[in-house]
């Protein structure tokens, strides 16, 4: 689906942010990692959130509020995806670059990877020898 979007620039916006938003948890669903439920969010899903939510031009204040950070995470992580060329700052306002689209493709990717079930780690990997 997203190598659809993105062969078709017209459509690539909506179809790129939809199997986005699939991936990322919903802040208005029950199992939404809140604080009190002892998730913390990690940074490459903290960068897919805010690039996500800058499909539109958006200003400091929306991203803010958009993505549940407080305006000192926010300058870091704008400041850093800014400096790595995944988002434009234009009249004081935020949009993803071109270079974010690969971002959010592998990262979608990943996380789809990682929700197979799939164990990753094993005795015999981790420890390095049979146990």
């Amino acid at each position: 689906m997203i190598e659809a979007a993105r062969a078709n620039s017209s459509h690539r916006d909506p179809l790129l942010k939809c199997a986005i938003e699939s991936v990322l948890p919903s802040s208005k669903s029950k199992n939404a990692q809140k604080p009190g439920n002892g998730f913390k969010r990690g940074r490459m899903e903290i960068m897919a959130q805010i690039l996500t939510f800058c499909f539109q031009k958006r200003s400091k204040t929306r991203i803010m509020y958009g993505t549940n950070l407080n305006y000192a995470k926010l300058k870091d992580y704008l400041n850093f995806l800014t400096s790595q060329g995944l988002l434009v700052q234009n009249s004081g306002k935020y949009i993803i670059a071109e270079k974010a689209y690969r971002f959010l493709e592998l990262y979608t990717q990943l996380n789809d990877l990682l929700k197979e079930g799939v164990p990753i780690f094993s005795e015999k990997i981790v420890g390095g020898c049979e146990q």
